[in-house]
Formats: C-alpha cells, structure tokens, sequence
C-alpha cells in the first residue's frame, strides 16, 4: 500500500485531510455568510477579487486567497477571460441570496443553530458540563415554539411534495398527522381533497399555532386539532394513514420502535402508515451535520437518523406488512409506506 507524506497509508492520509476539509468547508460557508458575498454576487453578477474587496470592506490580499479556497470548495466558480479571473456565486450561494423561498430561511437558521452547537467545548460537554443555552422538547416557552414551527413550514411543502409523488390521498377518508406542526401540511392536503378529514396530534403550544393556523383558512369542518405528547401519550385510533412527516429522525430507535407500535394501534384493518424524512443512508452528510448539532442537548437521543432498512426492520416488528421504500428524488425526504394486516 502506497504511503503518505508521513509514513501513514496513503488512504489514512486522504482521510485526515478530508476530516480537516470538511471543517475548512463549514468555515468558508459561513465567512461568505457573515461578509455578506451570497447577496453581493447575486445582485451584480460575477466580479473580480479586487470589485468584491473593495463592494465588502475587505483586504485585498487576503481576500484573493480566500476566493481560491471557496472556488476549491465549489462555493464560487471562476470565470477566466482576457482580462482576467471573476468569481460567480454557485447554486448553494444563490438559494441562500433568494429573497423568497424556504432555502433562504431554513440553511440561514440551521447554520446559526449549528455554530452555537459546534462552539461549545466538546470535551468538556462529554465530561457533563452544563449547556448555557439548551434546546428543549418540548420547547419551553412561546418565543421557541414560533421558531420551532418557522422551520417545520419552511419545508413542509416540500416534504409533502416528496409524499404525494408515491402516496394517492384520493382513497383517504382519515388521516392521523403525528406532531403536525401548525398544522400547514394538514390544511394543504384538505384544500386540495375536500373527502379528506385530518387530525393533527401535537403539543399544547404547537397545538394553538396549528388552531390558528386552521381556522385562518376556515378549515375547522376538515381539519382537528387534538393535543398530546406523542412520546407518552396514547394516539387516537380509528384512522385510515397515519403520517410521521419529519417526526422519527429527531428520535433515538427505541422511541421509534414505539411510535411504530403506537401508529399499529391507531390505523384501522388495512390501514398504511407513512415515514417520510431524510434518511441516513440517503442523506450521509446531513446526518453527520444533524447528529454533531444534537451532541450538546440532552432532549435528543443517540442515533436519530436511521437508514431505511432500520425502519424496514420496526415496521415487520411492529406487525406492518408491504413495506414499500421510496428513495429521495426531487428533496432530501424519503418515503415509507407499509399496511396493517386487514
């Protein structure tokens, strides 16, 4: 086996460095983040290093090899002519310039609670020092709540996309929406199939945003809203789908393996549950980058993003036959679907 510059196998080698990479990478996202060159480029376009030192504030020479390691790690591309190199912002750089849509918000947020959990001394956390700022589950107060449920709707057409590209509601009549948020993709499927009643299960606060949120839309004759803590509660029964929509990932197996169980219970003879959510095995890097931001926060347990054979393997446990998996297409959701025997 070929060796390194040190000694080390040369496959040993490549791994350090793409360990200290993907570091490098996390830093450069944020720097361009936090100097404000996403909006910069795509208001105006490609530029040279000097035009986005001067636009930004910056030093030039510094800001030269800068651009060189955000061109390596495909955050700008370089655009060489006659006159010289000018940097154009990529498609990630782009969808967080976008003045509307959820990418903006949702990579924007993430990223802020990523740097507050990566900040932390890990060392220290593992030897079980206090966290000043912990994220909690339920969250504790109304201001978190909001926020909570600001990142659910930032995606939750989306996910419901992913859904009704596998999932026909038409035969519908009941639905059981587990931890529904505000209830946004409740109310989405009830406008567009009057036959279908939901029931969104959540939390006392998530609750009253999704009661709004409801009767904003004047959909309280389709749509209820009941509250419980899934985690401990019992679910209502008598449903013909039960959908855990971005629900389990948060959750350690053990949990899951319940959830599962608790949804058999609730289905109908011949009724389907449905998991739609990134799984690991779909979405490697988001899992590593989600279950890092988990280390300091004591609400969530080990393993919460579980590759589709894991869920495959709950579902026959649990009592559920057909299990059907649908890999990600158009988003990072996934889709599972299986049936209670009738």
């Amino acid at each position: 086996m070929a060796s390194g510059a040190h000694g080390a196998p040369l496959a040993i080698e490549d791994q350090y460095y793409h360990f200290l990479a993907g570091a490098a990478r996390a830093a450069s996202l944020a720097s361009a983040l936090d100097v404000g060159l996403e909006r910069l480029l795509a208001d105006r376009g490609a530029l040279t290093a000097d035009e986005i030192a001067a636009a930004l504030a910056l030093d030039r020479h510094r800001t030269r090899k800068w651009l060189e390691v955000l061109n390596k790690t495909g955050l700008v591309t370089t655009l060489r002519d006659a006159t010289g190199a000018r940097y154009a912002p990529s498609g990630l750089l782009l969808a967080i310039a976008a003045p509307e849509g959820s990418a903006r918000y949702f990579y924007r947020e993430f990223l802020r609670y990523w740097r507050i959990a990566t900040a932390y001394d890990l060392p220290a956390i593992l030897r079980g020092a206090p966290v000043p700022y912990p994220v909690r589950y339920p969250p504790a107060d109304t201001a978190d709540t909001a926020l909570l449920h600001d990142w659910m709707r930032s995606g939750a057409i989306i996910t419901l996309e992913a859904i009704q590209r596998h999932v026909d509601f038409a035969p519908v009549r009941r639905v059981l929406d587990v931890g529904g948020g505000d209830a946004t993709m409740a109310c989405e499927l009830a406008q567009k199939w009057r036959d279908l009643h939901l029931t969104v299960f959540n939390v006392p606060q998530a609750a009253e945003l999704a009661r709004a949120n409801v009767a904003t839309l004047a959909l309280s004759q389709q749509v209820e809203v009941v509250v419980g803590d899934f985690r401990v509660d019992a679910l209502p029964a008598g449903f013909d789908l039960v959908m855990y929509s971005r629900v389990l990932a948060d959750w350690p197996p053990e949990l899951c393996r319940e959830l599962i169980a608790k949804a058999h219970h609730a289905l109908v003879p011949g009724g389907r549950i449905l998991i739609s959510e990134p799984f690991a095995d779909q979405n490697p890097d988001l899992a590593i980058a989600w279950e890092h931001s988990y280390l300091p926060y004591d609400d969530f347990g080990a393993g919460c993003y579980k590759p589709v054979a894991a869920y495959e393997q709950m579902l026959a446990a649990a009592g559920f036959a057909e299990i059907r998996s649908y890999p990600r297409e158009e988003s990072i959701h996934g889709v599972l679907v299986a049936r209670k025997a009738p």
